[in-house]
């Protein structure tokens, strides 16, 4: 809302000028990354995260008896829209927390280490939204400490 004696054109020019200043601190800082931990390769964009609430554990019909390629999948994970310099494995069905899933486990193009998994297809109607998007474990990935 515009006093009563101010120049509404004056008023513009300022927001502009600090929309500008802003929008040049925002380039100065750069876009804020996560890396691989073994190798700080670049992984996935902060600003790709969709969910950082995921649990993830891999249901068995047979307890005790985990495939090699799943060693260790467990705990936090993240869920984002888009990955980079990943290489993705070939799709299997994989039975997960909320249920039957067609996933594709991703790694590091550098240095192969697994990553997490990308959603292929979810049998579900309540889990379409993940279908196309990746979950990196929150112990595989590190945040890049620039920002």
């Amino acid at each position: 809302m515009v006093k009563k004696g101010e120049n509404l054109i004056d008023l513009f020019g300022e927001v502009d000028h600090a929309l500008k200043v802003f929008d040049r601190m925002a380039q100065s800082v750069g876009p804020r990354l996560y890396s691989c931990c073994n190798c700080r390769n670049h992984v996935g964009l902060h600003d790709d995260i969709i969910s950082k609430a995921f649990q993830v554990r891999i249901n068995f019909i047979i307890p005790f008896v985990l495939p090699v390629s799943l060693m260790g999948r467990t705990g936090r994970a993240f869920l984002f829209s888009h990955a980079m310099n990943i290489v993705v494995g070939p799709k299997e069905d994989r039975n997960l927390l909320t249920g039957l899933h067609t996933v594709a486990d991703i790694s590091c193009a550098d240095c192969n280490e697994p990553l997490g998994w990308k959603y292929e297809r979810a049998y579900e109607s309540s889990q379409k939204y993940k279908e196309g998007k990746f979950i990196f474990e929150k112990a595989k990935i590190v945040k890049e400490e620039d920002w």
